[in-house]
């Protein structure tokens, strides 16, 4: 399902190394027009950053994670984020144009 968006979407993906369009090929990668290459994870995450970092993350975290945004920890910050964003992006609804936003973890 990741797949099928990220390729229904990929006209406003860019290279993050070059900025040159990119493109879904096969459904498991994005490839720029200079060959640059993005597989998707076996969970269908898209790792985007040129270089591997390391982290602490692990099934534990994110299931932690999971509880507390089902509780609702995040209402609060979600609702004045998604307020200010909100007024700050108005302008552009008023023009009727197509506005995308990429939550990108």
């Amino acid at each position: 399902m990741k797949a099928s968006l990220i390729g229904k979407h990929q006209h406003l993906f860019s290279c993050p190394v070059c900025s040159q369009p990119m493109c879904m090929v096969e459904g498991k990668s994005l490839l720029c027009t200079n060959q640059h290459c993005y597989d998707l994870s076996k969970h269908g995450y898209l790792h985007l950053s040129a270089r591997s970092h390391k982290t602490k993350y692990d099934k534990q975290l994110f299931n932690s994670r999971r509880i507390m945004c089902n509780n609702g920890f995040f209402d609060p910050l979600n609702k004045a984020i998604s307020c200010t964003m909100m007024k700050l992006m108005k302008p552009l609804f008023d023009q009727k144009s197509h506005l995308y936003l990429l939550d990108a973890g």
